[in-house]
């Protein structure tokens, strides 16, 4: 990668970082349930990286750097889909079990937590 896509790549993900704030913040603030922003700026992020990725308009600049700012939720699920296509079906199911694992453990985390201070 040369040193100018170095540069639009950090450029582009200090925009996402900032998108995703203004974002999550928005929903928040309607929201009935926590999360919802998170939720809601995972799926945008999947769903923008999956319609970039469709119409073959990829480029570091907006899907390392911008999605990547924005959420790396979505550079995961593009990472599972394209270890799918190279290695197989199985390792899509090990990589989304992989990135299941840590909202699994703060769960759990979270549960243990909870029954410790009752």
């Amino acid at each position: 990668m040369s040193a100018l896509m170095w540069i639009a790549v950090a450029v582009c993900g200090g925009a996402g970082a900032c998108g995703r704030a203004w974002v999550d913040g928005v929903v928040t603030r309607h929201a009935a349930h926590q999360g919802a922003g998170t939720l809601t700026v995972n799926t945008l992020g999947c769903l923008l990286l999956g319609f970039i990725t469709g119409f073959g308009a990829v480029s570091p600049a907006l899907t390392l750097g911008f999605l990547g700012g924005f959420t790396t939720f979505s550079t995961a699920m593009l990472d599972i889909v394209e270890r799918a296509g190279q290695r197989g079906f199985h390792w899509a199911i090990l990589l989304v079990l992989q990135v299941l694992a840590p909202g699994l453990a703060y769960f759990l985390a979270q549960s243990l937590g909870a029954l410790a201070a009752a």
